[in-house]
């Protein structure tokens, strides 16, 4: 079974797996990423269904900016953590059309809240940051 065979068979509403895979075709610093290896594709789960529940409820397009990201193209982007959630494939960066970042992260913050998952949530000027850590933590 490939990745985006695995995606693929998660059955999402609003995702497809190139919206995943072709995050690995991206280079940076002469690094190009990858595909996360077998183990690691669980972990994406959780972030993917909160994503497409988020999506489902506001009927907007969502744009994947960041999934898993190989260690050492991680270490090629400016400001990211050494020990990145991308790193273990339960992180997604994105984007929504049409709406302010605060708003999207407020509306998974009440998702969280609710006990919907338990993960980080980070805010930053131009996207969202969630992921399947496990415990809550916000930034």
């Amino acid at each position: 079974m490939t990745y985006g065979e695995f995606i693929t068979g998660l059955r999402l509403r609003h995702f497809n797996a190139d919206e995943l895979t072709d995050y690995a075709n991206r280079t940076r610093g002469g690094v190009q990423n990858s595909l996360p290896p077998a183990a690691l594709w669980p972990n994406i789960v959780v972030p993917l269904w909160i994503l497409d529940c988020l999506r489902e409820s506001i009927k907007r397009p969502i744009t994947i900016v960041s999934a898993y990201r190989s260690p050492r193209y991680n270490a090629q982007l400016n400001g990211a953590a050494s020990n990145s959630q991308h790193r273990l494939n339960c992180a997604i960066d994105f984007k929504v059309a049409g709406m302010k970042p605060e708003t999207a992260f407020n509306r998974l913050r009440t998702m969280r809240d609710a006990k919907v998952f338990a993960g980080g949530l980070g805010l930053y000027p131009t996207f969202v940051h969630i992921d399947n850590r496990g415990r809550c933590a916000t930034w």
